[in-house]
């Protein structure tokens, strides 16, 4: 588990790095690796949040099962948390995920005006994902003074905090400016 929380921790630093001087369109810069890092971090985090929710939910069944059902209930509860957590950072993963294919199709780019287009398109993505990022990072932060249970508490604890470095990362990221028609 310390291995796992030492490369979440070198993920982060290297994505923070890697997105410190973007600029306004960012599909120029934007990179596979530095969208994979970000990607990675995320999915390392919600790995073990799925840990703790299969956990949960195998714990409430033993509970129903022996007629606790105060308890079950709150593993429920706890789980039901967990699942609005991934689901969160799941749609930053869409995001970045589009961006990861935008960026993929843009190294392949051989005309120049393609290549331009590509990048537009990504700058556009770009924005979505920090906006998704901010939204995710806020609902995880309203939803973790709820969670009980200590290690799934520090699991989402670094799960917001990975949403905030993203956010971080792609602030300057704004949607290019809409182009001047062109006259014939």
């Amino acid at each position: 588990m310390k291995t796992k929380t030492l490369t979440a921790a070198l993920i982060t630093i290297a994505t923070l790095t890697a997105f410190s001087c973007f600029a306004e369109e960012c599909g120029k810069r934007l990179t596979d690796t530095q969208i994979e890092k970000i990607i990675a971090s995320i999915e390392l985090v919600t790995e073990n949040l799925s840990q703790h929710q299969e956990a949960i939910l195998k714990e409430a069944v033993n509970l129903s099962v022996a007629s606790a059902f105060d308890k079950a209930d709150r593993s429920l509860s706890e789980e039901s948390l967990i699942s609005s957590v991934q689901q969160s950072a799941g749609y930053v993963v869409t995001s970045l995920d589009q961006a990861l294919t935008l960026s993929h199709l843009k190294s392949v780019m051989v005309d120049q005006r393609d290549k331009i287009a590509v990048e537009k398109f990504l700058s556009i993505v770009a924005a979505r994902v920090r906006k998704s990022s901010q939204s995710a990072h806020e609902r995880v932060s309203q939803l973790l003074p709820r969670i009980s249970t200590p290690g799934i508490a520090v699991d989402t604890a670094k799960l917001r905090d990975n949403l905030a470095l993203t956010t971080k990362a792609f602030e300057s990221c704004t949607p290019p400016a809409p182009s001047k028609p062109r006259s014939n």
